[in-house]
């Protein structure tokens, strides 16, 4: 089986992230309860990063897909950003210490490996050849990234300590029928440095977040399966920076409404920190994968809409730190320059 690529992706943005900085080791907290580390953190939080990244895929078509800077605050963009090879498309990973980390795929859906580029501008830097996606641990120590090996028919989670030069891998699938999952995608570090999450992809609406040890994991058996009540699917994990994990679940029902809530578990129940979205009518697109540099969540909320009679989406920024989540500001139209592109994998 196979990772999911660019298109794939694409049909899956379902977003929103808690912050991950700081180094502190993991705290149990009581079963179903919301950890008070959570409350004081998100109320803690300030104003919306300056700026976020994203990718830009033209409305008009064309194969490379490139990285633009947007403000925040007024959602235009500022920059667009140097990217690898000519005709690679980039998939914005995530903004770390002044750097845009994105997945770079060309032409032949060949990953050509996870590159970072200057946030303020500049030459792009190949961080791991080949890799899918790629994730730094809070304090830098250790690094994560997603990579195929035995000419593409196994997927597997490397795991390496950048201070010791170790390395260990994490076998997550391989070509044989009935195996292993379809994908796995967006990784996560804990601020323990040991334990990793990982979202692991079934079909296009099933997802699960699993959570590894990875300095004794080998295999996707050694994962514990983050819980989802009922019919739905749990996605884009990230961590308090109290240990306490957190990711994203899409409630499934019958009369065409899917509930998506913003979650925090920390080895009971999964305890509800805000629900992002619960309205009528098709479902929406939450975009990014994105952390922020303090205690909040955010992500942007796509809504269909029309536009001179066609078809269009609708893009605004939100931001959660604490009580109900804040509108920040509506993004512009995806017509307008460069030449008319939409807006998706984002992160701040």
């Amino acid at each position: 089986m196979s990772v999911l690529k660019p298109l794939g992706r694409a049909a899956l943005i379902l977003a929103a992230a808690m912050v991950t900085a700081g180094c502190g080791a993991a705290t149990p907290h009581p079963a179903g309860t919301v950890p008070a580390a959570a409350v004081r953190l998100a109320a803690g939080a300030a104003a919306t990063p300056p700026v976020f990244a994203g990718t830009l895929v033209p409305t008009r078509g064309g194969t490379a897909w490139p990285t633009g800077v947007f403000s925040s605050a007024t959602g235009q963009l500022l920059r667009q950003l140097t990217g690898p090879p000519a005709g690679a498309s980039d998939l914005v990973l995530s903004v770390r210490g002044g750097w845009v980390y994105f997945a770079a795929w060309l032409r032949a859906g060949v990953p050509s490996g996870v590159w970072r580029v200057p946030l303020a501008g500049g030459p792009a830097q190949l961080v791991r050849s080949g890799a899918i996606t790629y994730v730094l641990s809070p304090d830098g120590r250790m690094a994560a990234s997603l990579i195929t090996v035995d000419h593409g028919r196994t997927t597997e989670i490397a795991v390496t300590n950048l201070v010791t030069g170790h390395r260990g891998t994490i076998v997550m699938a391989t070509s044989r029928p009935g195996s292993g999952p379809v994908g796995v995608t967006n990784l996560a570090w804990a601020p323990d440095d040991t334990h990793l999450a990982a979202e692991v992809v079934e079909s296009a609406f099933a997802s699960d977040v699993m959570v590894f040890n990875a300095r004794t994991a080998r295999s996707i058996r050694d994962g514990r399966t983050a819980p989802c009540p009922g019919p739905c699917a749990a996605k884009f994990p990230a961590y308090l920076r109290s240990g306490t994990l957190t990711y994203v679940t899409e409630q499934l029902s019958a009369g065409g409404t899917s509930p998506i809530t913003l979650v925090s578990w920390a080895g009971g129940k999964p305890a509800t920190l805000v629900t992002m979205w619960d309205g009528p009518g098709p479902l929406p697109l939450l975009q990014g994968e994105s952390t922020t540099p303090r205690s909040a969540a955010i992500w942007v909320l796509q809504t269909q809409t029309s536009v001179g009679g066609r078809p269009a989406w609708r893009s605004t920024i939100w931001r959660w730190t604490g009580g109900k989540p804040v509108r920040v500001r509506p993004l512009p139209p995806v017509t307008e320059p460069p030449a008319g592109y939409q807006l998706t994998d984002i992160a701040w």
